[in-house]
């Protein structure tokens, strides 16, 4: 049964690009950080890292300026990035919608396996549909070397509000866990 995809909540234009670039300063303050996994020394002697959804670029700019010797990769299916002014490390490309519509539909990254050490994703709930998440899911553990990381940041949402828009995250918020509980019990087998 295939289903059509849940459009995206936020608008795609330059006032929601300048939110986002605000948003990561904001929450760069809030955490102290850009990031959370316990990485920085294997960032300071260099790996390859994955921004997914990396929208104006910053997140991935800042990582490559305060980590050169690092690689730093961020995909969107928009280029909202720069493509001229950014670090040396730092590199963008676009790739296709990464939305699932459905159950059998499979997601391909642009990656050989095993070739990415950390993953970050930040925000890309609004974006996907609760089929996503696993086929997104195991396509990172497919290019993710052994032993590397996977950084989902995304908010813990949910409303009392009927809104529709509301609802639908709430269901994405759900199928996410879900999911995720799923996976982590497939890997805990397979150890």
């Amino acid at each position: 049964m295939e289903t059509q995809p849940q459009p995206y909540v936020l608008t795609l234009n330059n006032d929601e690009q300048d939110r986002m670039v605000a948003q990561h300063y904001l929450l760069r303050t809030a955490f102290g950080s850009d990031f959370n996994a316990p990485l920085k020394s294997q960032l300071q002697k260099g790996i390859v890292v994955l921004d997914v959804g990396c929208g104006p670029g910053t997140w991935t700019m800042e990582m490559s300026t305060a980590f050169p010797k690092s690689t730093f990769i961020g995909i969107d299916q928009n280029a909202f990035y720069p493509k001229d002014i950014k670090p040396r490390n730092c590199h963008f490309r676009t790739c296709g919608s990464l939305v699932v519509t459905h159950i059998a539909q499979t997601i391909d990254l642009p990656f050989p396996d095993n070739s990415i050490d950390y993953i970050y994703q930040r925000d890309m709930n609004w974006a996907f549909t609760g089929q996503t998440w696993q086929p997104l899911l195991l396509e990172y553990q497919r290019i993710l070397k052994p032993g590397g990381w996977i950084e989902c940041v995304e908010p813990d949402l949910e409303t009392q509000n009927s809104l529709e828009q509301e609802c639908m995250m709430n269901d994405k918020r759900k199928s996410l866990l879900s999911t995720l509980e799923k996976l982590m019990l497939i890997y805990a087998r397979s150890l």
